[in-house]
């Protein structure tokens, strides 16, 4: 499909120049010549709205979604999907070591189209200070004022995801046309240079750089997740054609894989809602409240470092939400409690927690090596 597909396919004429043909009727001949009776088709958006043009000629076709995107609808995920995420991830967790020790800001861009899936789940798991998506138009000095605050509260760098198809105020994505044969996309990329110069115009002093990931998004390994998705898929594909339920895409409604019409999957993207829960997951907004979270399992109590958001982790049995209206901790200076072996004994941890949220320091306490048994903290 990246190449046209059957019912535009690339014809070079005698000139030189390039035309489309329709060869959907000469497709559908050879599969009944060679005896197929049924078509699975993988792939994205594309592949399915060619799925749905060859079902309405009479082929018996099941479709299958498989895109890095996730920007089919009728499907809550599509394979292919969490396996890029966690690539660009890893990524951010390793660009962090180099913007901590030089002080950087660093942008990495990352693929997706016009939708933004994959930059807002890596920017939650990956911890980002800033995602830049393409549902929503980003503001150059929000993300300035971001910046600073990163710097200002002695953290010393920022991390900014930005998806490709990312556009300002204006409305304009970043991109080229390419002279690819049979490719009708504008080919995008280039938004996190745009957005670095920006950032340097508006007045940005820090040092910027810029990581594209492009193409290692695609390949590599798959996560379990996918491959049993994927596998999954491949079975109810499978039983579709044998009940003859074609015109149909399987699709993943958790716990389940369904079949749905074609027709609906494709009418319209799968696109992330501005004022959906991972949005709203993503800013972290409490309104000035802070939030202490106990998390079960034996171990280290540990800092969570949630984006834009006042979460902190500690080990305990079940799980303890603490919760204190008005006080608003910041990622500045570190109370730390480093015993080995020995436990705090629980006023201690008390006084100091409570003495903290009561004169607001802007503070965050990390508790290491404390029983969870003496861990008790005011609400």
């Amino acid at each position: 499909t990246n190449k046209g597909g059957p019912f535009a396919w690339p014809v070079k004429q005698n000139d030189g120049t390039w035309t489309t043909v329709d060869r959907s009727d000469e497709m559908l001949r050879k599969l009944q010549y060679m005896g197929v009776d049924a078509v699975i088709n993988i792939g994205g958006d594309g592949s399915q709205r060619i799925s749905l043009g060859l079902s309405k000629k009479g082929l018996n076709i099941v479709g299958v979604p498989k895109t890095i995107d996730n920007d089919l609808s009728m499907t809550d995920y599509t394979f292919g999907f969490q396996t890029a995420v966690q690539i660009c991830t890893e990524a951010i967790d390793k660009l962090k070591t180099t913007a901590a020790s030089h002080n950087r800001v660093f942008i990495m861009e990352v693929m997706g189209r016009d939708a933004g899936w994959i930059a807002l789940h890596s920017a939650i798991a990956g911890g980002a200070d800033v995602c830049v998506i393409p549902e929503i138009p980003y503001d150059i000095e929000k993300i300035k004022a971001k910046i600073e605050s990163c710097y200002t509260k002695r953290r010393g760098y920022c991390i900014i995801v930005v998806a490709e198809g990312a556009k300002g105020k204006d409305g304009q994505v970043v991109g080229t046309q390419t002279n690819e044969v049979g490719y009708q996309h504008i080919k995008l990329g280039g938004i996190a240079e745009t957005l670095a110069a920006e950032l340097k115009a508006a007045g940005v002093e820090q040092d910027i750089r810029c990581t594209i990931l492009g193409h290692l998004q695609r390949g590599g390994t798959p996560i379990a997740f996918d491959r049993v998705l994927a596998s999954e898929f491949g079975v109810r594909a499978m039983e579709f054609v044998m009940e003859g339920r074609f015109g149909q895409m399987v699709a993943y409604h958790h716990p389940d894989v369904i079949g749905v019409p074609l027709e609906e999957a494709v009418k319209q993207p799968h696109l992330i809602d501005p004022d959906g829960h991972l949005v709203h997951t993503a800013k972290g907004d409490f309104e000035g409240k802070s939030v202490i979270i106990a998390t079960g399992g034996a171990g280290r109590m540990h800092y969570q470092g949630f984006p834009a958001s006042n979460h902190y982790g500690a080990t305990a049995d079940g799980l303890v939400l603490g919760y204190r209206a008005g006080a608003k901790l910041l990622y500045q200076d570190t109370l730390q409690y480093h015993p080995t072996g020995v436990a705090f004994p629980a006023q201690t941890v008390e006084r100091a927690a409570v003495l903290l949220l009561r004169r607001r320091q802007n503070r965050v306490i990390q508790y290491r090596g404390v029983r969870p048994d003496l861990l008790r903290l005011h609400t």
